[in-house]
């Protein structure tokens, strides 16, 4: 078996062996990971890949520097003995964030319009949004809300109008005609990225569902979900493949789950970040 297996020695190592050709078939934002150091004569990922977008192994083997450094130095004695660990994290309490409103107990009110806005007969219509922030400040988070919930390829519009009650502070409202059924995922991602915001589901001219959004407590298993820090375990730029996670902070704001770095509301989406 050795002997046969030598003989085929050549044909086994191609077909494990990158090559060029393969270039054009790999999906963007691939990554290739690989012991180092690799055998000098025969790589199985070849040196014309170290210049190019999938290199992984490099990041891969600076931070198994950094690890085995920071290991081997609490082996030795040479730090952590000094460490008390924090207690456990408590898992934050189930809280009813997303609050779907009584129609039936709703008083009656004359219907009122803000200024410009066109009433749609089915649709969705989230209002309220960013209520306080300056017009360019909300009609950019508007943008950003579209993309997070994919609504950039549907009719429809966005608007910055004034609240009825003060007439001073401006607040956004994004329109979009149509028929939607939204799940609990895309309203956990509204209540993430648009925190006091109110959504309409209109049929027939009439509003049938009524959601007022806050903040929720944690937010993670979301592909663009991304914190900001570069050194983060997390960040794109390690290349680990840790997924985001938040947890909501008492000043309602967003605290990465590795790193702990703070991030407002707008901060943690990675369309925003590019």
């Amino acid at each position: 078996m050795g002997d046969r297996i030598l003989q085929r020695q050549a044909e086994l190592r191609r077909s494990i062996t990158f090559r060029k050709e393969f270039l054009e078939h790999i999906k963007a934002g691939t990554k290739f990971y690989h012991p180092l150091p690799r055998h000098k004569v025969t790589p199985t990922i070849p040196t014309f890949l170290d210049e190019t977008p999938f290199n992984g192994w490099e990041r891969q083997s600076i931070n198994g520097m950094y690890v085995r450094i920071v290991l081997l130095s609490l082996i030795a004695g040479r730090i952590g003995s000094d460490f008390r660990p924090a207690g456990l994290v408590q898992e934050p309490e189930e809280e009813d964030y997303i609050q779907e409103v009584n129609l039936a107990a709703l008083p009656i009110r004359e219907k009122v319009i803000s200024e410009g806005v066109q009433p749609i007969h089915d649709g969705l219509v989230i209002d309220h949004i960013c209520k306080g922030d300056s017009p360019s400040e909300i009609r950019d988070h508007m943008r950003l809300i579209s993309s997070v919930l994919g609504l950039d390829e549907a009719k429809g519009g966005e608007w910055v109008s004034t609240g009825h009650k003060d007439g001073t502070a401006y607040k956004g409202i994004i329109f979009r005609p149509g028929s939607y059924e939204l799940s609990r995922k895309h309203l956990k991602r509204l209540s993430a990225v648009a925190p006091g915001s109110t959504l309409n589901l209109i049929q027939g001219g009439k509003v049938v569902n009524k959601f007022r959004l806050h903040l929720p407590p944690r937010i993670y298993n979301f592909e663009d979900l991304g914190c900001t820090n570069e050194a983060c375990i997390s960040h794109p730029d390690q290349s680990e493949g840790v997924p985001a996670r938040f947890y909501r902070t008492r000043d309602n704001r967003f605290a990465c789950a590795y790193c702990g770095k703070n991030h407002t509301f707008k901060e943690i989406w990675k369309s925003r970040n590019k």
